[in-house]
């Protein structure tokens, strides 16, 4: 589904016509959204993303501790 044409403008300032609900700067690669909500929500997905890949990478890092490190300095 198109919707009406709208100039959309990059954070790089490059600014083009869209019809679609998201696409890519051809300047510098980055998304443009044709509403400012769906921006907003997707810099909010992209910092839980980010803040989950720290979650996991801290509690490997805490079960790599415990089970290699520890019993080994005990010897």
């Amino acid at each position: 589904m198109n919707l009406p044409p709208k100039t959309v403008t990059c954070k790089c300032g490059h600014a083009y016509a869209t019809e679609l609900k998201e696409s890519w700067c051809i300047k510098c690669g980055h998304r443009v959204f044709y509403y400012e909500k769906d921006r907003r929500s997707n810099k909010i997905r992209n910092y839980f993303m980010l803040s989950m890949g720290l979650v996991i990478l801290t509690f490997l890092m805490y079960i790599i501790i415990e089970v290699l490190v520890k019993p080994l300095t005990t010897m």
